[in-house]
């Protein structure tokens, strides 16, 4: 997504027509949202009649929330946790119906990238590895949460690694490294841990948040992290 800070328009595109494309993004007059959205290590069927994937269901049905709340003037911060609440209500429900205890592992999740015009202000929200790109007249601003990558490049380094003894060798990185994933999930928006969106504990009052002087910015850019490295080549 691309929000200007003067008259120009905002702009965005995802494959959304893609089934299993577990994005979304939208953008107005003003404002712009994006959710990437990442599933949980089991499958989990809750929401099957929902959408393809669980972490579709979040991203979709979050994302338009805020994107609705947005549009209708709130805060970054407010229309973020009114899709928190949104998703909260809806999984909490759809758990109860299937008699599901709440289980971290399986659990959806997704980053989040906000960003809103005001009169004065560009006002940014954040959870996870979507960056915010804020050109700004003298210099560019990247901001995201780094613990995530983190995380990622220590299980693909111990993956690599496991790749080299017998008998592993073709095996899915995810499988050698399953148990580092697990335990790295346990650590969603916990001290210590990464923060993320999602329907458990992903709060986004406990997002990052950033305001510029709208005069200062010249656009802000939200991406996924897999645009932000296609961003970064080029």
């Amino acid at each position: 997504m691309v929000v200007r800070g003067g008259a120009m328009p905002a702009f965005c595109f995802t494959d959304r027509g893609n089934a299993f494309n577990e994005d979304f993004v939208a953008c107005g007059e003003g404002f712009g949202v994006l959710l990437d959205g990442a599933s949980g290590l089991a499958e989990d069927r809750l929401f099957a009649h929902e959408a393809p994937t669980y972490a579709r269901w979040l991203s979709q049905t979050a994302g338009a929330e805020a994107a609705r709340l947005l549009k209708a003037g709130a805060s970054c911060r407010d229309a973020a946790h009114g899709a928190y609440e949104l998703v909260a209500r809806q999984y909490a429900a759809q758990r109860a119906v299937s008699n599901a205890e709440p289980d971290p592992l399986l659990a959806p999740s997704a980053t989040l990238a906000m960003a809103r015009l005001t009169p004065l202000e560009v006002e940014l929200l954040w959870m996870g590895d979507s960056p915010l790109v804020v050109v700004l007249r003298d210099r560019i601003d990247v901001l995201y949460d780094p613990e995530i990558r983190a995380l990622d490049a220590k299980a693909l380094t111990r993956a690599e690694e496991l790749r080299r003894f017998p008998g592993n060798e073709g095996r899915p990185a995810r499988e050698l490294v399953r148990d580092m994933l697990s335990h790295h999930r346990m650590l969603r928006n916990q001290p210590g841990g990464y923060r993320i969106f999602d329907p458990l504990s992903g709060d986004p009052m406990r997002g990052g948040t950033q305001s510029y002087d709208r005069t200062d910015v010249v656009a802000v850019l939200g991406m996924s992290d897999g645009m932000m490295a296609a961003f970064d080549a080029y």
